[in-house]
């Protein structure tokens, strides 16, 4: 997975069609538990939701030869109930709602359980492919 539709097009647009792209005012990691959809039709529908879930601010590094590579580990918010297993996460424009700009799996799904403070760590690649 990598780059939306969504954030295809509004580039495409903005690069050949000189059609103004703000870039979003912050960025911001959510988690999923099911990735079906969510980069070709921006749906939202199995996002991790309630239980303390909320999605993290991202502050992320310049890239390099079109790779960002996270450099610091996203922490958010210790469960308070079961979250589920979570499959795999995007990077969105908005705190709640918004739209998908990227999106991935995680290599490994993980269970989130009450009383976890769930993480996605250091290292993590986002590019355009």
């Amino acid at each position: 997975m990598g780059k939306s539709i969504y954030l295809s097009n509004k580039l495409l647009n903005h690069v050949l069609r000189g059609t103004a792209y703000a870039a979003p005012a912050g960025v911001f990691m959510a988690l999923f538990l099911d990735m079906t959809d969510v980069e070709q039709a921006g749906d939202l529908s199995h996002e991790v939701d309630g239980g303390g879930y909320e999605r993290r601010k991202a502050t992320l590094p310049a890239p390099v030869n079109g790779v960002i590579t996270t450099d610091t580990a996203i922490t958010f918010p210790i469960a308070t109930t079961d979250w589920g297993t979570v499959t795999g996460w995007a990077i969105m424009d908005a705190p709640t709602g918004g739209n998908v700009l990227y999106a991935g799996d995680f290599p490994q799904a993980k269970p989130f359980y009450q009383g976890d403070t769930p993480q996605v760590p250091a290292g993590m690649t986002i590019s355009e492919e």
